[in-house]
């Protein structure tokens, strides 16, 4: 005897809700020293705020300006350093998206 069993199932695919874009931000700045000169070719250190790791890194322009693209909403350090100078850090940044943030100048 032979048994024939048939069933039927029927998949429904579901979409996902669309994860909200990330907006990114930028972060701009100067490295002087005290007398307000820049310091040109200073290392700029952009560091997670939380543990002080660092997330991306540059020298500075001869002109002594940084700047940091495309950051995701977080909080974060600059710290910069040069030979002949002590290091600076700035104030804990806030980015919430979509912003460019002008910094004021890090004094060494």
């Amino acid at each position: 005897m032979l048994l024939i069993v048939s069933t039927s199932v029927t998949c429904v695919a579901q979409d996902k809700p669309a994860a909200p874009a990330t907006r990114i931000s930028d972060v701009q700045g100067l490295v002087t020293d005290s007398g307000g000169v820049a310091v040109g070719y200073a290392s700029v250190l952009l560091l997670n705020a939380k543990d002080s790791l660092l997330v991306k890194g540059m020298v500075a322009t001869a002109a002594g300006s940084y700047a940091f693209g495309g950051l995701a909403p977080g909080d974060y350090l600059v710290k910069t350093a040069v030979t002949g100078y002590r290091p600076a850090y700035s104030a804990v940044l806030q980015l919430l998206g979509g912003k460019i943030l002008h910094l004021p100048p890090l004094v060494m």
